[in-house]
């Protein structure tokens, strides 16, 4: 690295291709925890209001029938209901209900459920077995909503400090040579995320991945370099005043450098 460090220009250089993941990626993230967050609530919001004004007076309607009733556990810890009840209304037609709900559970056997209506309101109709779980689903719905949003949150705030890495990166800074471990390489659609892990001032590691297309190779600094291994070391640079290392290509494309100063880098290396 002594080599390296001596060949780089002193110069202010500009990063023309930081690598960091930014627009598109992070904004189909922040979309999907969102969506996802918003269609939980749609899924069982109404569900848990309906089972909780049940509770408030629940009746036993023993001329009420259930049918597909089944309750499947996934993960192990989480098991999901669904049923279609007929009942009659009070107008004495017969009507159909589907009800919905999930909880958290570690028991593979059945359930035993009774059809239970709401004694102030006939209309509403539910199995006990989501009356007796009630709490147990709202945490549940409570839990994923939370991470969800939150995982929005923090894409939102990904996104915003990306956005200004780049923007800073923009302008002419003094870079400073540092290694870098490449982890491994994922592959998608023709580009690949190369992700990369360091050490930060604070002498924490820390880890992120950087785009690069489907001709481009990071800057190896070890004959090992053309396996692919995992922990092969890299050169990236730092700029000033940035605390994430800038990936670099084994071109040098990604910095606005002359031939000449290439070339120097790439002699270093020899060394």
């Amino acid at each position: 690295m002594q080599a390296l460090e001596q060949a780089f220009p002193r110069r202010a250089i500009q990063v023309k291709n930081s690598g960091l993941s930014g627009g598109i990626v992070l904004s189909f993230a922040m979309v999907v925890c969102m969506a996802l967050g918003a269609f939980l609530l749609w899924y069982q919001g109404p569900g848990i209001l309906r089972d909780y004004k049940i509770s408030q007076n629940p009746i036993v309607d023993e001329n009420a029938s259930l049918r597909k009733g089944e309750c499947k556990t996934r993960q192990l810890i989480m098991t999901d209901c669904k049923a279609d009840i007929i009942f009659k209304d009070s107008a004495g037609k017969s009507v159909q209900e589907s009800v919905s709900f999930m909880f958290f559970d570690m028991s593979r056997s059945g359930y035993d459920v009774e059809i239970v209506r709401s004694g102030d309101d006939s209309s509403l109709v539910t199995l006990d077995l989501g009356i007796e779980k009630l709490w147990d689903r709202i945490f549940t719905l409570g839990v994923f909503t939370v991470l969800l949003i939150g995982g929005a949150i923090a894409v939102i705030v990904a996104m915003i400090r990306v956005h200004g890495l780049n923007k800073k990166m923009r302008k002419p800074l003094p870079l400073k040579p540092v290694a870098v471990m490449v982890t491994g390489i994922q592959k998608n659609y023709g580009i690949r995320n190369v992700f990369y892990s360091y050490t930060n001032e604070a002498g924490k590691k820390k880890k992120r991945a950087s785009r690069f297309s489907k001709k481009e190779e990071p800057f190896y600094l070890s004959v090992a370099a053309g396996t692919k291994a995992n922990e092969t070391p890299a050169l990236a640079v730092l700029p000033q005043g940035c605390d994430v290392p800038v990936l670099l290509d084994e071109n040098l494309d990604r910095l606005d450098l002359t031939a000449d100063e290439k070339q120097a880098i790439h002699n270093a290396l020899a060394v």
